[in-house]
């Protein structure tokens, strides 16, 4: 009896262990080429409200972890306007499609030769493995400028929706935009490795005695 109220009381110091797993910051999603590189002639278009060409674009990912999302890190370019203001969103994905949005973070794309920017997010929204999702860009005001493809085919296709109509029109091509998504990851705390392993050795001597 003795035995059993050890292995009762290793697991559940295993599940106190679990419930303060460890988590470490990583990329679930990169379609940058090397060195942070993308394609620096082509982009998808972004245009504001008050621009002359009203346009959103959205891109698919699938993280390959689990993860609450930190932030997207992207490349930009703004060619006329006075507003250098661009929204992102994080979406679900329904039918291919952007569809509700989970969380929203904005940047600021001033560079008329292409610029990196990094759109912070709370660290609370949870993405799953293998799961797709969407990035969706929209810019404000009269900003008008691209998002530039990837240089590496990660996950092709985009979604484009033309005057703020919400109607997005999916176009499967073998390209995509360049962007990064950081987020935490969790993982089981050594400790909890630790005391289930020893629980096994313990009720392996038990069976022997």
């Amino acid at each position: 009896m003795a035995g059993i109220g050890r292995i009762k009381i290793l697991l559940l110091s295993a599940v106190l262990c679990l419930l303060v797993a460890q988590a470490r910051a990583a990329v679930v999603f990169d379609s940058f080429g090397p060195g942070d590189s993308y394609n620096t002639g082509i982009g998808l278009t972004l245009g504001g409200p008050t621009s002359s060409l009203e346009w959103d674009s959205a891109c698919p990912f699938i993280p390959s972890a689990d993860c609450l999302v930190t932030s997207v890190t992207l490349p930009g370019w703004r060619w006329m306007g006075a507003s250098s203001l661009v929204t992102v969103h994080l979406t679900t994905n329904v039918a291919m499609m952007p569809g509700v949005i989970l969380e929203t973070s904005q940047v600021n794309i001033t560079s008329l030769t292409g610029e990196i920017v990094t759109a912070p997010f709370a660290g609370t929204t949870a993405l799953s493995a293998g799961t797709m999702y969407w990035l969706w860009l929209s810019a404000e005001d009269d900003f008008a400028g691209a998002w530039p493809i990837n240089t590496i085919s990660v996950l092709d296709g985009y979604c484009w929706d033309m005057a703020g109509s919400g109607n997005w029109v999916y176009m499967s091509v073998t390209e995509s935009a360049a962007f990064r998504v950081e987020g935490v990851v969790p993982e089981p705390s050594s400790c909890a490795l630790v005391v289930l392993g020893l629980a096994g050795v313990i009720a392996r001597r038990k069976r022997v005695k």
